[in-house]
């Protein structure tokens, strides 16, 4: 993806560029009929692996899965979501490398069930924060969607209860019949004339509430981990600071060239669509690999954000090894020498 000078994205860039995020959800809650909430944190979970060094590519391989693959890994997942709500390991999960094979089989084996358990304030941490900047903010028009669903559907049952008082039904009305969407259906819309007869106002009200309620019990089951916000309050004033307190430099190793593409592409992927400000290579004749680059963001929080703390970061781009750390700029020099 190319990299862009403006500082914001609108509500429509953002969900473009989350298209295969998209297309997974709305498999989990329209196709197999799989609970919101639930499948917000299956995809959070499913992020959170793709986000770090386990499974770089996940979301990209497994759209081409079948459906009963993705509920066989949606179902992994809520088994690691489950298993972090215990203080100590569950001796029920004895053989865990058992428990969860295709979690393991596509992070090859970077990944088990108890290594997710002892990390588990890391990766809950990581999987609310993902919940709230990413799903919910790509997902809105679908969840919005399937409660108009099921809201009609409730209507229909309590019509039917009312005018026909013989008739019984006795089947689960935990799961209204949903209509089975492809990935490529992202934009079909409900009718009108049924659009018109659904109260907009309680449909959003619930899905904002359906989506607070469950972030809040995931932060409750690990003592109430403060999600830090990282300056979202404060990106109208980072048009003042200095691009240099807001960079990042980046080494590569010779012999491994970089494109400037392959660099932002991965730090959007990693970190969001609005992350990246842009990216500044080594200005060199042609043919010759850069060594270096600067990484622009668009807030100096993100620098806490790649470094956490550390004066060096390592990262993998397409595995080729790169270097991050802060920039700065040598004082006694006239030049754009670097440190």
């Amino acid at each position: 993806m190319a990299s862009s000078s403006s500082s914001t994205v609108s509500h429509e860039e953002f969900k473009l560029f989350h298209n295969i995020d998209r297309g997974i959800f709305i498999r989990l809650v329209l196709n197999l009929r799989r609970d919101i909430g639930e499948s917000l944190n299956v995809m959070g979970l499913l992020l959170w692996l793709e986000h770090g060094i386990y499974a770089p590519n996940l979301i990209y391989e497994i759209q081409h899965w079948p459906d009963s693959g993705i509920n066989d890994l949606a179902e992994e997942a809520i088994k690691c979501l489950n298993c972090m709500e215990n203080i100590e390991f569950p001796s029920f999960y004895e053989d865990s490398n058992l428990i969860i094979p295709l979690i393991r089989q596509v992070t090859k084996n970077g990944i088990s069930l108890r290594l997710i358990h002892e990390n588990r304030h890391c990766v809950i941490r990581g999987i609310v924060k993902l919940v709230e900047d990413v799903c919910i903010r790509a997902f809105d028009d679908i969840t919005k969607q399937v409660l108009q669903y099921n809201s009609m559907a409730a209507d229909e049952v309590i019509s039917i209860e009312r005018n026909s008082e013989p008739f019984r039904f006795y089947g689960p009305l935990v799961r209204p019949i949903l209509p089975v969407f492809n990935v490529g259906e992202l934009s079909k819309e409900i009718p009108a004339n049924q659009q018109a007869s659904l109260h907009e106002s309680s449909v959003i009200s619930a899905q904002n509430k359906f989506a607070k309620e469950d972030l809040e019990e995931m932060i409750n089951t690990i003592n109430k981990i403060c999600i830090l916000d990282e300056g979202r309050n404060n990106n109208n004033n980072e048009d003042e600071v200095e691009a240099d307190d807001r960079t990042i430099f980046l080494t590569f190793s010779k012999g491994y060239p970089i494109s400037q593409t392959e660099v932002t592409e991965f730090f959007t992927r990693k970190f969001g669509v609005d992350f990246v400000d842009r990216v500044e290579m080594q200005e060199l004749p042609n043919g010759e690999q850069p060594l270096y680059a600067r990484l622009i963001l668009r807030s100096t929080s993100g620098i806490e954000t790649i470094l956490k703390g550390r004066p060096k970061a390592k990262f993998s781009i397409n595995g080729k090894h790169v270097w991050a750390r802060k920039f700065e700029r040598r004082h006694q020099s006239s030049t754009s020498e670097i440190i």
